[in-house]
């Protein structure tokens, strides 16, 4: 993964869609490290996350950011 996020650095799809699989995985913390490096990419991915199920676990913490 270390290897495709320097490929990818500057798409901010990439740490998002990790984040999802994170979190359906139940590593909820890894997820939230990933939404951060996407959000910073592009913070309208914020409001992509908030209506994205695969996420809903971490909705609150998104929202209250």
């Amino acid at each position: 993964m270390v290897e495709a996020r320097k490929v990818h650095e500057k798409e901010p799809l990439f740490p998002f869609n990790i984040a999802c699989y994170m979190c359906q995985l139940g590593q909820n913390e890894i997820a939230k490290g990933m939404l951060e490096v996407a959000f910073k990419l592009d913070p309208g991915m914020r409001v992509m996350a908030l209506d994205d199920e695969d996420l809903k676990p971490l909705w609150e913490g998104i929202a209250a950011a």
